[in-house]
C-alpha cells in the first residue's frame, strides 16, 4: 500500500490528469466535444499547452500566461459567447481537466472541471474549480486535495469525485509514511456528499496490504523508540492507513481489529486513543463511533 500512497502523493498537478483520464476510461462514454488539453505549468514551460477552446454552451476557457507574480501566472480564464468574461483565477498552475463536458452535478447541464496549484509550487495547494456552463455560467464549486483527485463517470452518466485524504504525519511523528485513504463524493446543489461507503467493496479489493501480522513484530522498535526508519515507517502507516480507510467506509469495528490484530500489544492503549483523536480533529462527523477508543 505504501508504494502505491507515495507514487500517489508525488503527482503533480499536471500528471494528475492522466491518473484521471485513466479512471474514468470506460466508465462511460466521453463528451461528444474532445476535451481541450490546455495548461500552463510554469515549473516545467516544455509541457505547456496554452491557448483557447471552445466549449459546450458556446463559451471559451482559455489558459494563457501572465508575467506578473510567480504565484498566479497561469491564467485560466472563461468567455460568454460575447466574448465577456465570467470567470478568471491565476495560480502556479492551471489545467483543463479530463472531465470538463462531463454533467458533474447531474443537472443536465455540462461543466468546466479545471485543475490549479495556488500553493506557489510547494506542491501543497492542488485544487479542482468546477464551473456549470450554463446561463448563466458560474463557479459550482472549489475542492482542495491533499493526496491526489479524479473524476469517474460510470455507464449511466452518474459523475464520482474520488480522493486520497487524510494526508496526516506518519507515526513517527515526520513526513515518512504519511497516512492517506480513499473518500469518493457525490456532487450535489454545489456541494459535496460522501459516498464512499457506497464504493468500499471496490476499494477495499483494490488495494494492498500485507499479508503476514508477524511483520508487526518490527513495530516494537517504533514503540518503544518512537523512531520509524525506512520500510518500518511505512508499514506501521499502511497499518494506520488501513484503519483510516475503515473508518471513512464507516466500518468501525473493522478499523479496530486492524489496529488488535497487527499493532504491538504493548503500544496499543498509547497508539489507539492518539490515533482516535488526530483523526476526529480532522473529521469531527467520526467523533461519536470513535469515543472511547482504547
Amino acid at each position: 500500500m505504501h508504494a502505491r500512497f507515495h507514487s500517489i502523493i508525488a503527482l503533480t498537478v499536471a500528471s494528475v490528469a492522466t491518473v484521471a483520464a485513466s479512471r474514468g476510461a470506460g466508465q462511460g462514454a466521453r463528451p461528444a466535444a474532445p476535451v481541450p488539453r490546455l495548461s500552463c505549468q510554469y515549473a516545467d514551460r516544455a509541457r505547456d499547452a496554452l491557448g483557447r477552446a471552445e466549449l459546450p454552451g458556446h463559451f471559451t476557457v482559455a489558459i494563457t500566461r501572465d508575467t506578473g507574480a510567480v504565484e498566479t501566472e497561469c491564467v485560466a480564464a472563461v468567455f460568454d459567447s460575447g466574448g465577456s468574461v465570467v470567470y478568471r483565477e491565476g495560480a502556479f498552475a492551471a489545467a483543463v481537466d479530463s472531465a470538463t463536458g462531463w454533467d458533474v452535478d447531474g443537472d443536465g447541464t455540462p461543466e468546466l472541471v479545471l485543475r490549479r496549484d495556488t500553493g506557489g509550487g510547494n506542491h501543497c495547494c492542488p485544487v479542482f474549480t468546477v464551473i456549470t456552463l450554463g446561463r448563466p455560467a458560474r463557479r459550482l464549486l472549489e475542492y482542495n486535495w491533499a493526496g491526489a483527485a479524479w473524476f469517474e463517470r460510470n455507464d449511466r452518466g452518474a459523475v464520482t469525485l474520488w480522493s486520497w485524504e487524510g494526508g496526516f504525519f506518519g507515526p513517527d511523528g515526520t513526513m515518512a509514511g504519511r497516512i492517506f485513504a480513499q473518500r469518493v463524493y457525490r456532487v450535489s446543489a454545489g456541494t459535496l456528499a460522501d459516498a464512499t461507503p457506497d464504493h468500499c467493496e471496490r476499494i477495499i479489493a483494490e488495494s494492498r496490504f500485507p499479508s503476514d501480522p508477524a511483520d508487526s513484530a518490527r513495530l516494537r522498535v517504533l514503540a518503544t523508540s518512537r523512531r520509524a526508519l525506512d520500510s518500518l515507517a511505512y508499514l506501521a502507516a499502511d497499518i494506520q492507513g488501513r484503519m483510516l480507510q475503515f473508518i471513512f467506509c464507516r466500518r468501525f469495528n473493522e478499523a479496530l481489529a486492524v489496529a488488535n490484530t497487527w499493532w504491538p500489544a504493548t503500544d496499543r492503549r498509547r497508539m489507539i486513543p492518539e490515533f482516535s483523536e488526530m483523526v476526529t480533529r480532522a473529521y469531527p462527523e467520526y467523533a461519536a463511533a470513535l469515543h472511547g477508543w482504547r
